[in-house]
């Protein structure tokens, strides 16, 4: 039986080509969708590594910026490779682009994890270095906060 006027061999060949094309569709807007926060970790960074007003800021801050605009490039990264896997049909990099997302998800949860098991020590070892950051630093936080330090050390106080 005709269907359409194409064979049913045609039928299931032109139902292939469809589904093949809307995976395709689909996994394009995903790449687009991880872009999109990626090229703002990486606008952020540049932002705070380059074109912030150089404050009198402690190291973990400098660091800290460091790691956005890193992160950053690594997630656009992982969007180009996905849609270039994509674009080029080639299993390869389909499968470098799998592995890469696998990474992504077991370093969220791995972060996800220490934050909710080690928050209480993060919280000690904040208050024991709270006192030795800059002055103009501290001002910064507690304005911004409106807070007079760190309420777990006995010896935080607040500074003027």
């Amino acid at each position: 039986r005709r269907l359409g006027g194409v064979g049913r061999a045609g039928a299931v060949l032109l139902s292939n080509m469809v589904f093949k094309m809307s995976v395709a569709h689909c996994l394009a807007a995903l790449n687009v969708l991880i872009a999109i926060p990626g090229i703002l970790l990486v606008g952020m960074g540049a932002y705070l590594v380059y074109l912030a007003p150089a404050l009198e800021e402690p190291d973990g801050a400098a660091i800290l910026s460091q790691l956005v605009l890193l992160s950053g490039c690594l997630v656009t990264t992982l969007a180009v490779v996905g849609w270039c896997g994509i674009a080029q049909e080639r299993e390869s990099l389909l499968g470098f682009y799998i592995f890469l997302l696998m990474l992504n998800l077991s370093l969220l949860a791995t972060v996800a994890v220490v934050c909710v098991f080690f928050s209480s020590q993060m919280e000690n070892l904040m208050c024991l270095e709270w006192p030795g950051q800059p002055d103009v630093f501290l001002q910064q936080v507690e304005d911004e906060f409106q807070c007079c330090g760190c309420g777990f050390n006995e010896t935080s106080t607040t500074r003027g």
